[in-house]
This record gives structure tokens, sequence and C-alpha cells, in this order.
């Protein structure tokens, strides 16, 4: 996500979810929400099995 001007900032963590907030380019590209459920949830759900999911917010 860097690498294309992008980024992701951790925002919450409760009851599974994470809430992560999108930043640069990520804000306006129509992939963001693919490369956060492909990518970023399915690494981190790997990672720390109590996640159930990431949220975008603001």
């Amino acid at each position: 996500m860097e690498a294309d001007g992008g980024g992701v900032d951790f925002v919450s963590y409760a009851d599974g979810v994470v809430s992560v907030k999108l930043k640069g380019t990520c804000l306006m590209c129509p992939s963001a929400a693919l490369t956060m459920k492909l990518g970023l949830e399915r690494t981190l759900k790997q990672r720390l099995p109590t996640i159930q999911e990431v949220r975008r917010v603001g």
C-alpha cells in the first residue's frame, strides 16, 4: 500500500473487529476494499486467530 502512495492506520480493536483508517491514495482507490479483505484481513486472521473482521472507518 505504501509503495503506491497509500497506507492504513490502526484505529481500534474490540470483540474480534479491527478498525482501520485508509490514507493517501488508498482513499480513492477502487481496489481498496479488495486489498483490505484479501490482503490485510487475511494476513491478520492467519497471525491472530481472535480477529474476525477488519473494518474501514472514517
